[in-house]
């Protein structure tokens, strides 16, 4: 009977669009996240021919990020959610496709891109959260059911999705790109997969996260509606 009650809501939620386009959201984001982190180390060796900036720029990454989630709050404050993701996707996925063009001798410049890209993705992400509770509420509304559970495990499997598909991804391009692990030097091949993993192919992802969120219905005017139809005459 539990299993049945489970197949239920799953079929509840599959019929729910907003809730297939944040799966489909999360689950492209999440190997966006992988095809940068997951060769940031490629990036700095190979192309910058920096070992030794390595840690420093893990560093810069994890901090940068830690301060747009802080930063969050206040960014987005005063602004539509939707249209709020929308505009941060549109400026990182700029700042991406552009940092392909920084020279790799431009430390200075690739380490401001990389802090500024980092806090507009980790400054989003709550927003994100914030649309889930968001289906959970209008989906009670819709069928009473209370839906919270499946809605964030599921969410969790399409970031665990995301993870697993992004990290292959990294591993199978880099052999197709003829990368050697632990070679003097690599071929140009390989050296162009590591810079477009790094920024253009990232950015790409980053730019269909828009098209994406393009059917995504519940913004706050279509929120407060619905607040409005619950409210007593």
């Amino acid at each position: 009977n539990n299993q049945s009650s489970i197949l239920d809501d799953l079929k509840t939620l599959l019929a729910n669009k907003d809730w297939r386009i944040l799966f489909a959201l999360n689950v492209v984001n999440l190997i966006a996240v992988l095809f940068k982190g997951g060769t940031t180390l490629y990036y700095v060796n190979n192309i910058m021919g920096r070992a030794d900036l390595g840690s420093l720029l893990l560093t810069t990454t994890l901090a940068s990020g830690v301060l747009g989630a802080m930063l969050s709050p206040f960014i987005f404050k005063n602004i539509d959610k939707v249209k709020g993701f929308k505009i941060s996707m549109a400026i990182e996925a700029a700042l991406l496709i552009g940092m392909y063009f920084v020279p790799a001798g431009n430390v200075a410049a690739i380490f401001a891109l990389v802090i500024i890209i980092n806090i507009i993705q980790l400054a989003a992400t709550p927003l994100q959260w914030s649309m889930l509770s968001d289906i959970i509420d209008a989906e009670e509304k819709r069928s009473g059911k209370k839906l919270s559970g499946i809605v964030f495990s599921t969410n969790l499997f399409a970031i665990k999705l995301g993870i697993a598909i992004g990290g292959a991804l990294v591993g199978y391009m880099l052999a197709w790109g003829d990368y050697v692990g632990g070679a003097a030097q690599q071929t140009d091949s390989a050296l162009q997969m590591i810079a477009l993993l790094f920024t253009v192919f990232p950015g790409v992802l980053v730019a269909l996260l828009i098209v994406i969120m393009s059917k995504y219905s519940l913004d706050d005017k279509r929120l407060s509606r619905l607040a409005q139809d619950d409210l007593p005459a």
